[in-house]
């Protein structure tokens, strides 16, 4: 597979109608057959618009290893910027 292009958004974001125009129109002018975005963000992207743009869902998860090591880690750098914010 050949990365055509690339383009980010912040999370939780909610493409606007002219967003997802110019996603298509960028793939398209860069000779792409499919668009790869993640399995939340595929339900914000309205399929009519890229009827034919293929849209491809990268599917992640994660595995933890030492889950009582991250967890405590994680009490840490929550208690630490709770901190700075009182």
């Amino acid at each position: 597979m050949r990365v055509a292009g690339r383009r980010a958004f912040r999370d939780h974001h909610r493409y606007s109608q002219t967003e997802i125009v110019e996603l298509a129109r960028a793939a398209k002018s860069a000779g792409a057959i499919a668009l790869v975005t993640t399995e939340k963000d595929a339900q914000n992207l309205n399929h009519a618009i890229l009827s034919d743009l293929s849209i491809e869902v990268a599917v992640t998860s994660i595995e933890i290893a030492n889950e009582s090591e991250f967890l405590r880690d994680l009490r840490s750098k929550l208690t630490d910027a709770v901190g700075a914010f009182a």
